[in-house]
């Protein structure tokens, strides 16, 4: 006799039903771990969000407080310098009796002292003020045509100021054909007194210091070597590092807040160089600028851009008139006419 298939009222058997009942639970379990999935992934969501936001925030205060700090110290570096330089006229003034001699014979070796102490603080003052300006990106370059020579002389005038007097002397080294730089002086002058008077603190006086210039392969580098204490890898990061100092290598004579390293580093940059540091402890340092020789290189007198509607009238003039009123824009010489303070336009 045939076996008859038991069937349910919808049609379809128990197999069926059963695989039928299966797939349900089975797409209901998905659904609902798909939504406990979004669940998750909108918490998740929410608490980046927050994370973030707080981050931001956080990014936020502490980059007012940076910039609070930065004109803080550029404020008082100003209001302080003013009066400094009233102490230091006056001081040597007495120290060299201009108006009269003195009664006390110490008093002027007192004034000297004085004028010694207040140009040591107008120093510190000034590199604190020179980091805030580059902290804040408000440090200007003027660049103009500068012999190396020049300003090493000058750079020697000021080191005499600010290394001790028993420290040992400063060897130059610049080949004759050495390039004129397309620079700005006051910042080199700056950079070179700062190492220059680093290296003399930290080198005996039977030591070597030395001040280089070569050109290698396109670029153009200045160096600073000394034979003094040197540094370990570890000091020369904290040396580099603001208001750093490289620890147990600090001669007893030096007077510097950390500022001079950091400031060299920063200028030099912003001359578009490079700055890097080989040093040993027992052994010396050697701190090296490179330039490119194209960035060094002086540029060809340009207009400096002018306004919009300015260039689109000028367009529409040289359309109208041709060549002519092209070459009456210039001089004999192929330049452009001289601006009041003759200097072309030139973009510094």
């Amino acid at each position: 006799m045939a076996a008859t298939r038991k069937t349910r009222p919808n049609g379809r058997n128990g197999h069926d039903a059963a695989r039928h009942d299966a797939a349900r639970h089975d797409a209901a379990r998905r659904d609902a771990a798909r939504r406990d999935a979004a669940r998750h992934d909108a918490a998740d969501r929410d608490a980046l969000r927050t994370e973030l936001e707080a981050l931001r925030v956080d990014r936020e205060q502490a980059l007012a407080a940076s910039r609070a700090k930065t004109s803080f110290l550029a404020t008082i570096s100003h209001e302080l310098r003013t009066p400094l330089n009233g102490i230091i006229g006056f001081a040597e003034m007495i120290a060299r009796e201009q108006l009269g001699a003195i009664g006390e014979k110490r008093y002027p070796a007192y004034a000297r002292d004085i004028v010694a102490s207040a140009r040591r603080l107008h120093h510190v003052l000034g590199d604190i003020l020179d980091m805030a300006r580059l902290e804040s990106g408000h440090a200007e370059v003027f660049r103009e045509t500068t012999a190396m020579n020049d300003v090493v002389g000058e750079v020697l005038l000021l080191v005499r100021e600010r290394a001790p007097a028993d420290g040992p002397p400063v060897q130059v080294e610049i080949p004759a054909d050495f390039p004129l730089l397309w620079t700005d002086r006051g910042h080199l002058r700056q950079v070179l007194v700062n190492l220059l008077a680093n290296a003399i603190a930290f080198t005996a006086k039977e030591g070597r210091v030395a001040l280089a210039a070569r050109r290698a392969g396109g670029t153009l580098k200045i160096a600073v070597v000394d034979t003094g204490t040197g540094m370990t890898p570890e000091e020369v990061k904290r040396a580099v590092s603001r208001f750093g100092h490289a620890g147990d290598s600090m001669p007893p004579n030096h007077h510097g807040i950390g500022l001079g390293l950091p400031l060299a580093k920063s200028l030099t940059e912003l001359l578009g160089g490079t700055f890097t540091i080989a040093s040993e402890r027992g052994q010396g340092t050697t701190v090296t600028l490179a330039f490119s020789e194209e960035s060094m290189r002086e540029r060809p007198f340009e207009w400096a851009k002018p306004p919009d509607r300015m260039a689109e009238r000028a367009r529409q003039f040289a359309e109208k008139n041709g060549p002519a009123s092209r070459r009456a824009a210039t001089d004999e010489r192929g330049q452009p006419p001289a601006d009041p303070d003759g200097r072309n336009g030139r973009r510094l």
